[in-house]
């Protein structure tokens, strides 16, 4: 299904590194400064620490120290903050990504920046990546969408938790890779007292040695992180966090948006769609693209049908939407008002424009898909028809 408006939850939880469970770095540390042997030996210490991670863990969950209680402690405290994750992308791009939590409160706000001569800068014309806000005020969810002539709408929805949590715990930041670690402590840095880690490490990929250096700088007395930082090849692509404590601006949590906005209302759309879901229904995206919402039969999985529009001799066919990650296709099936649905998306080549199709500009529109006869079906236009329906989807 198509969606050309992907929200910064997305883009963060996808662009970000799938967390693993490994020993502390501060305890390959210890390692190390324990045995002489292994300061000749790097990848022993490693190889060692891996080894007896289970129980070294197991020791530090049933005997913690003072610092890690307060770096526990620290982590759940935080409710009010400020963290800014800017991506190099080794292209000439970086993503910003600003993050703000107050309470229940929270919001993202994204842009790219293009690198000249050096320095990151706003470009001047439109540059493919991340942009947008999304917002959650306590009330409802906004994600707000504007590029100057191309994209310019809103989505309103239900107010949800935040689901994605930066890590606080410096610790567990640590541990996210194997390698050599040096330490720093008590130095001064832009005016706090600090522990600076730094792990080297490196891996093979397509044949050749590549590497990856973390720096984090923690506070020295609350053991929070106030910068992270992670870089492939030198910098040639990579990440930086950097950590603010307190209450954010209320201005951080605020969806303006003007008159020429397109407004989506998620919660009174399913509403109507309850109320006038009989045989079907048209849902025509923002980006162009359309679905066909129909009943969901038993027996063999069809993958694609033909279409026929009444009134219309465009020709068209649809594909089936589909549960992802299955090795047998299965058709992605959601339950409103108790009878079970399938979606298939439209097809019309050579292009998909139907936002400009004169038989979707109208409030009803009759048609056959596959089997499935649709008369008068409503025509609804939505921003994804995937966020529309989520909340009917079986798992």
């Amino acid at each position: 299904m198509s969606n050309p408006s992907q929200t910064e939850e997305w883009v963060v939880s996808t662009l970000r590194e799938v967390e693993t469970t490994l020993p502390p770095a501060d305890l390959t540390c210890r390692i190390v400064k324990a045995h002489d042997r292994f300061r000749l030996m790097p990848w022993v210490a490693a190889s060692a620490a891996a080894s007896f991670g289970a129980i070294l863990v197991a020791a530090e969950i049933l005997h913690p120290t003072t610092s890690l209680a307060q770096v526990a402690t620290a982590q759940a405290r935080q409710t009010e903050y400020t963290l800014i994750n800017t991506m190099i992308n080794g292209d000439g791009t970086e993503y910003v990504f600003t993050e703000c939590r107050d309470g229940s409160r929270w919001s993202i706000h994204s842009k790219t920046l293009v690198i000249k001569n050096g320095v990151a800068v706003e470009p001047k014309r439109f540059v493919a990546g991340a942009f947008g806000s999304t917002v959650m005020d306590g009330t409802r969810t906004v994600h707000l969408r504007k590029l100057p002539g191309l994209i310019n709408f809103a989505e309103i929805d239900d107010p949800k938790p935040r689901e994605d949590q930066y890590e606080f715990d410096v610790n567990r930041i640590l541990s996210r890779n194997h390698g050599s670690v040096t330490s720093s402590s008590g130095i001064e840095w832009h005016g706090h007292t600090v522990d600076r880690f730094q792990v080297h490490s490196t891996y093979i990929s397509e044949g050749k040695t590549r590497t990856v250096d973390r720096t984090v700088i923690a506070d020295t007395v609350s053991h929070l992180p106030l910068r992270v930082e992670e870089y492939r090849d030198g910098k040639s692509s990579g990440s930086s966090w950097d950590y603010q404590y307190g209450r954010p601006s209320g201005d951080q949590f605020k969806a303006d948006f003007d008159e020429e906005t397109t407004v989506f209302d998620l919660r009174k759309q399913r509403a109507d769609l309850n109320r006038r879901l009989t045989q079907g229904v048209v849902l025509v995206e923002y980006g162009r693209s359309a679905e066909v919402l129909f009943p969901a039969t038993n027996g063999r999985v069809r993958l694609v049908f033909p279409v026929k529009i009444v009134g219309s001799t465009v020709k068209m066919q649809a594909t089936l939407v589909v549960k992802p990650g299955l090795g047998k296709p299965q058709p992605q099936v959601y339950v409103i008002n108790g009878k079970r649905w399938q979606v298939a998306t439209l097809v019309w080549p050579p292009f998909n424009d139907f936002n400009s199709f004169s038989q979707f500009q109208k409030a009803e529109v009759s048609l056959n898909i596959g089997d499935a006869h649709l008369t008068h079906v409503p025509v609804a236009h939505v921003s994804t028809a995937a966020k529309l329906l989520s909340p009917f989807s079986t798992r």
